[in-house]
């Protein structure tokens, strides 16, 4: 089979540190069973919502995708250190890897990525649609809503099997449709649930209608344990393989059978609450009245990103990501006593109360920042 003839998935990603992850998963297994994986990585969207722009849902980005995007990508990327591999120059198992470093290792068996300011633009949708290689198309964590337009091109006829058409899945990090919208992690946790739900569902029809949303034939899901001490940021970066693995199972039975192996449920009814973002105050009942944790330990973060990248292959590279991390974060955040004064006045201001005293010890909070972050599913 020439490069020509093999069979393509694009994979909608977001720029987050749990999409990377799984793409570090999902690039290779696509490779082994002779798909191209196309990295997409689409525009984040403005909102509309204010909530998606307060303090606490900035800080959250900030962690999950911007200290990754605007700080250690580069760093992984300098040439002047190597790319950390197997004995053998394979990718070394255990490590995470930049979507440029993925091209290096798997660009010659057709794996690359491309930027894509609007995934509904026509000129994408005609690509999609003409291409009858693209049997897939798979969103983890993607914030544009796709319309009908690109849809119908993922759907309509393509070269496979079975009824030979396509599918555009959502790999969505809740239940459904108890927890549709966006993260839903939070929302379980948050409403006392001692299990998340990763769900696989096709994406079938668009409507501006909240309702729609996070709907349609749920092929596969895979429960996680939250624990509540782990926090919501964490529990999405060590829980990767709940994305991966009922996605895998899902696309095993599209590439061999050209069909999922299965029908879970179809959700089209108007059932469950469509989930916005979190305010402030429900951020705040969350971490102070419930004792859930949003982020948690900011050293603790910054340890588990970098030992993902490393996993102790290279001291000099491990230190240089700690250093610039560490320095990002107090550039952002300022220092550790700033952060402490400032996480004592938020939480009495949104407590209804007045100035802290500085001797007052700070429940978990959140802290002030001036640059503008994004928030996400």
């Amino acid at each position: 089979m020439t490069m020509g003839d093999r069979k393509k998935v694009l994979i909608y990603a977001g720029s987050d540190f749990t999409s990377l992850q799984a793409l570090n998963e999902l690039v290779p297994y696509f490779v082994k069973q002779g798909v191209e994986p196309i990295m997409v990585f689409p525009d984040v969207p403005t909102f509309e919502n204010p909530n998606a722009y307060s303090e606490e849902m900035q800080e959250f980005a900030f962690f999950d995708r911007d200290l990754f995007q605007n700080v250690m990508r580069d760093c992984l990327n300098d040439p002047k250190y190597k790319i950390i591999t197997a004995s053998n120059g394979d990718p070394k198992e255990g490590i995470c890897y930049t979507p440029e470093q993925l091209e290096i290792f798997y660009g010659y068996q057709g794996a690359r990525s491309v930027t894509l300011k609007d995934v509904n633009s026509p000129e994408h949708v005609a690509y999609v649609k003409n291409d009858k290689n693209i049997i897939a198309g798979v969103s983890i964590r993607c914030l544009q809503i796709f319309h009908q337009d690109i849809i119908d091109a993922h759907r309509g006829p393509k070269n496979l099997p079975g009824p030979g058409r396509g599918f555009l899945l959502n790999v969505h990090p809740g239940m459904l449709p108890q927890f549709r919208g966006l993260l839903p992690v939070f929302q379980a946790a948050s409403a006392g649930e001692e299990v998340t739900t990763y769900t696989v569902h096709g994406i079938e029809q668009h409507s501006k209608d909240e309702n729609v949303i996070d709907r349609g034939t749920v092929y596969e899901e895979q429960r996680v344990s939250y624990h509540q001490k782990q926090g919501v940021l964490m529990h999405m970066h060590n829980n990767v393989d709940a994305i991966v693995a009922p996605l895998r199972t899902v696309m095993d039975g599209i590439i061999q059978n050209g069909l999922p192996p299965g029908v879970r449920e179809t959700l089209y009814e108007d059932t469950g609450k469509y989930f916005s973002f979190p305010s402030p105050e429900e951020i705040f009942d969350f971490k102070h009245n419930k004792k859930g944790v949003f982020i948690g330990d900011y050293d603790k973060v910054i340890k588990a990103m970098v030992k993902s990248c490393t996993n102790g292959s290279s001291e000099p590279l491990r230190l240089a990501l700690t250093d610039l991390m560490h320095t990002a974060v107090q550039e952002e955040f300022g220092t550790s006593e700033q952060r402490r004064q400032k996480r004592i006045d938020l939480s009495r201001k949104i407590a209804g109360l007045g100035p802290a005293n500085s001797n007052e010890s700070p429940e978990q909070t959140t802290s002030d920042f001036s640059l503008k972050h994004v928030g996400y599913r």
